[in-house]
């Protein structure tokens, strides 16, 4: 069984991040549609950002093109959509209001080339992403922010697929180690009690602390500055769980744990994988003493890719990265997006 077939009879959904700005997200994403279009399997995209144009306008660098073919889905602004050369039967017009115009649902009805950007919020991404489930597509996509300090897929996607390329680090042993690293944390425990205050507290992105009897006592925070010690001031004999929103740092995670002595009975959670900025070896440190952390939106990482080439101008050997990778992660597939080609 092919692995899109693997992937289409699980999941629904599918993230599509980066280990940072071209890292080869958008390769990643034309590499999936094509194995798509190979064997037959309608896919939707849509994107948190603005995908498929030819130049970054911001490092006025070349950028990766989308090629959609026909049948496939799209969610995308009318004013993108006329930059593109597809032809776009549209389904629906949302209510979604963007500055790059009105949020469309469309099927493709003539091969072409296409720029994509979606809703400006998670739940109204989650939407275009079932609409287009709706009318047809098996698979929708979310291609992700530029790189994983600002993406917020996992929380609305049930797969994802992460992208590694040369461009993270210019050693490889250091892409395969931090990609590594990366990958262990979508392993991490779901929490599984207390989801419907969990879930009210990160939707109003509140930091909270829950005792043992339920009670709820959220503590108010302006800024991320000092946190963890102000998260600290308030632990009780009773404090059972930990809510943190927005993204968990190593300062934030030390001064947590330097600032309780009931570590073991307390578990901290964050949204997602994505949402964990501590080095590996801080991690680590505080799991030894004890540190119980939690997801609360599981996101199955069902592949890795690899682009051995950098837009700094170094590369790196493409048969020994894809090794190296796959020695390291262990189980999860991983693909080289540019088949050892230059770009």
């Amino acid at each position: 069984m092919s692995f899109l077939e693997e992937v289409t009879k699980k999941y629904q959904t599918m993230s599509i991040i980066g280990m940072s700005k071209n890292s080869g997200k958008t390769v990643t994403l034309n590499h999936i549609l094509s194995m798509a279009d190979e064997e037959e399997i309608p896919v939707g995209i849509t994107s948190i950002g603005r995908d498929g144009e030819r130049m970054d306008i911001v490092t006025e660098t070349e950028k990766p093109t989308i090629y959609l073919t026909r049948g496939n889905f799209v969610a995308t602004t009318t004013e993108l959509l006329k930059l593109s050369d597809a032809v776009v039967e549209i389904l629906e017009m949302t209510s979604y209001e963007t500055p790059l115009g009105s949020v469309l649902l469309g099927r493709v009805k003539y091969d072409g080339y296409i720029q994509i950007s979606g809703p400006q919020t998670l739940a109204e991404s989650k939407v275009v992403l079932d609409k287009m489930l709706d009318y047809g597509a098996r698979l929708s996509i979310l291609d992700g922010a530029i790189d994983r300090k600002t993406s917020a897929a996992p929380e609305i996607t049930q797969c994802a697929v992460l992208a590694a390329g040369a461009s993270v680090h210019r050693s490889m042993t250091e892409v395969v180690k931090k990609t590594a690293y990366v990958a262990s944390l979508f392993s991490l425990p779901v929490i599984d009690i207390h989801r419907e205050e969990i879930a009210d507290l990160f939707q109003r992105d509140s930091y909270a602390i829950i005792s043992q009897d339920g009670s709820v006592k959220e503590i108010p925070l302006q800024t991320s500055l000092n946190a963890g010690k102000r998260i600290a001031a308030e632990f009780k004999k009773d404090s059972k769980i930990v809510v943190l929103s927005g993204a968990l740092t190593g300062k934030t995670l030390l001064d947590l744990v330097q600032s309780t002595s009931q570590l073991q009975e307390m578990i901290f959670v964050v949204k997602d994988a994505t949402k964990i900025f501590v080095e590996e070896r801080d991690l680590k440190r505080c799991q030894r003493k004890g540190l119980n952390l939690a997801i609360f939106h599981k996101s199955d990482l069902v592949l890795v890719t690899v682009n051995p080439y950098a837009t700094q101008g170094y590369r790196f050997d493409p048969f020994l990265f894809k090794e190296s990778m796959q020695t390291a992660l262990k189980g999860i597939p991983v693909e080289d997006v540019m088949m050892g080609e230059s770009s």
